[in-house]
C-alpha cells in the first residue's frame, strides 16, 4: 500500500483469495475505489512504488518487475492512438515505416523506451561482462560466502558471488591457504572457454 506524491491516489497491491491473482486497487482520498488494475503474474504481489511523478507505478511479483503507464483523468486522444497502434504493431522497425507525422511517431516510439533502463549480461559471456567495466559508469557489488569445507584438508572454501538484478552469479571459488595471512588460491570453477584464454 502506498500513496501516490502528489496525496491523491492509494495504490493498494495484494493476492485477491476468490480469483488467486494479483491485482493493484486505486483509491482516492474519500475511500472510492477508482480502478482496478489486474497484474498478469502467478507469483503472489511482493512489492509496489510510485515513480517518475506519479506517472509509473512499479508492481514485483516475485523475480518479475511490471510496470505501469498511469493517466490521471481521461486519456488524450493522441495516447489512445498510440495504444492503438502499438496494438497492432509492436516493433519499433515496423512503427518508423508507418506513415505517421513526425510527432505522433515519435510519440509512439517513446512508449517503446524502457521505463527501468539495466543491462542484462549474455548468460554466455558473463565472465567478459565481469571482467570489463560495465557501460555508463555503473558498479557492480559482490559478496564472498563460505561455501564449507574441502574434504580432504578441511580448509574452509569461499565463493565470490556477483550481486546483479536481484540474485548472485558465482563467479570464482577459492580456498584459504594460509590462516596467518589471508592467502587464497583461486581457481575457476568452470573449463577456459577458449584454449590459452583466461579472466
Amino acid at each position: 500500500m502506498e500513496w501516490s506524491s502528489c496525496g491523491i491516489f492509494l495504490a493498494v497491491g495484494g493476492t485477491q483469495v476468490v480469483e488467486s491473482n494479483s491485482a493493484v486497487k486505486f483509491y482516492d482520498t474519500a475511500g472510492h475505489l477508482r480502478f482496478t488494475l489486474n497484474i498478469p503474474s502467478e507469483q503472489p504481489l511482493s512489492a509496489l512504488a510510485w515513480g517518475h511523478n506519479d506517472l509509473r507505478l512499479f508492481v514485483a511479483c516475485g523475480s518479475i518487475l511490471h510496470s505501469a503507464w498511469i493517466f490521471k483523468g481521461v486519456a488524450s486522444l493522441q495516447v489512445l492512438c498510440r495504444e492503438t497502434i502499438l496494438n497492432q504493431v509492436s516493433e519499433e522497425p515496423l512503427i518508423t515505416k508507418l506513415p505517421l507525422p513526425t510527432r505522433l511517431r515519435s510519440f509512439v516510439l517513446d512508449r517503446l523506451s524502457p521505463s527501468i533502463k539495466g543491462y542484462i549480461p549474455d548468460p554466455f559471456k558473463l565472465r567478459e561482462f565481469v571482467c570489463l567495466p560495465p557501460p555508463g559508469n555503473d558498479r557492480l557489488y559482490c559478496t564472498m560466502v563460505r561455501s564449507g569445507s574441502e574434504s580432504g584438508t578441511g580448509t574452509p572454501c569461499f565463493v565470490l558471488l556477483l550481486e546483479f538484478l536481484g540474485g548472485l552469479i558465482p563467479l570464482l571459488k577459492g580456498r584459504r591457504v594460509s590462516k596467518l595471512r589471508p592467502e587464497f588460491v583461486i581457481y575457476n570453477p568452470q573449463p577456459p572457454e577458449r584454449e590459452g584464454r583466461y579472466f
